[in-house]
């Protein structure tokens, strides 16, 4: 019985410390606009078409979200158009995908997004297959992303979003990850625990 409690505790301790991950699949057909607009709002991500005017959502179950507007021959998300992502909770982004971004003999795309709207323009760079999955260095809390591209460094860019991996803040603060100490502190306090046991058995 006292193994069990312990094992418990352990699994408990260990499983509290892993990171979850949800999707937002944006090929999903609850994205879908389902007719001219410039915004779409799931549960806690709304995302919006922006650029120099008359832009509005594209939506394809294959590729994910686009924008289209009367400044370009596509409906992918290129030229001066920008999709903004806003979050009402505090978003842990660990990646994000996005599709019909080339690098090949035809053309050479790049793409470009901001953590939390401010700063400087990242860059990734397009595929063969038009496929990119960019990992961040470290999982980074955010309220809202753009996906488009700066203007002083490429123009070449035309690219759908088709997902975003991490996890919605779901305290006041966001959770803390114990460090490697702590786990230490933890293992040998429990270690403890089954010697005592151990000894009242004996």
């Amino acid at each position: 019985m006292k193994k069990a409690i312990l094992g418990a505790l352990v699994f408990s301790a260990f499983t509290a410390v892993q990171a979850s991950a949800i999707t937002i699949d944006f090929t999903s057909n609850a994205w879908n606009p389902n007719g001219n607009t410039d915004q779409k709002t799931v549960g806690n991500t709304t995302v919006n078409a922006d650029g120099p005017g008359n832009e509005s959502l594209y939506w394809s179950n294959t590729y994910g979200l686009g924008v289209k507007s009367n400044n370009d021959s596509t409906d992918q998300i290129e030229e001066d158009e920008i999709l903004n992502v806003n979050f009402s909770q505090a978003f842990n982004l660990t990646s994000f995908s996005v599709t019909r971004l080339f690098d090949d003999w035809n053309s050479n795309e790049d793409g470009y997004y901001r953590l939390n709207s401010t700063g400087n323009w990242i860059k990734f760079d397009g595929t063969q297959s038009g496929e990119k999955t960019v990992i961040l260095a470290s999982p980074t809390w955010v309220t809202s992303l753009q996906f488009g591209y700066n203007p002083q460094l490429n123009t070449n860019d035309a690219f759908f979003l088709k997902n975003l991996v991490g996890d919605f803040q779901t305290t006041q603060n966001p959770p803390s990850v114990p460090e490697p100490t702590s786990m230490v502190l933890l293992g040998t306090g429990l270690a403890g625990v089954i010697v005592r046991a151990r000894r009242k058995s004996a």
